[in-house]
């Protein structure tokens, strides 16, 4: 299986967990213990990324200090650029973080899924891609997968 092919499954694995995550939510929302007991496998499914960024060659810092410039704004995420400064360990987790919420918004809505794939295959091309898209000190994950669609 290829890398890319390899990316695209584990997309379309979120995509069906938050799905049934959301249905789980539904069926159980008066059921706090039950809510919790669905949001158990979250974990796992994230090492699930991580063991894919691991398979890309992305670097894992996990002593780095991660600062909170991650923000919800306008209904999309956006993640401070300072975090492009070459701080000792600081950008190999700038790169997995971003690719971590590429895979995520495609998940979430699967139109960005071909760019999403393309973005975190080409992940050493992150800081070229970002600054086509980037607006002042922050940029939007949306934007960047519309770019790349």
């Amino acid at each position: 299986m290829n890398t890319q092919s390899t990316i695209t499954n584990v997309i379309n694995t979120l995509s069906s967990y938050y799905k049934k995550q959301e249905s789980f939510k539904n069926i159980f929302s008066n059921q706090s213990i039950m809510v919790k007991v669905g949001e158990t496998f979250d974990e796992e499914i994230f090492e699930l990324i991580d063991s894919v960024l691991d398979m890309l060659g992305l670097p894992r810092k996990e002593d780095v200090e991660v600062n909170g410039n991650n923000h919800s704004i306008e209904n999309g995420l956006n993640l401070s650029l300072e975090a492009q400064l070459y701080k000792e360990g600081f950008r190999d987790q700038w790169e997995r973080k971003i690719c971590t919420n590429l895979i995520i918004e495609a998940a979430k809505n699967k139109i960005y899924l071909e760019s999403a794939v393309k973005l975190v295959s080409q992940w050493q091309k992150l800081n070229q891609y970002i600054k086509e898209v980037e607006k002042h000190d922050c940029f939007y994950y949306i934007d960047l997968l519309k770019k790349h669609s």
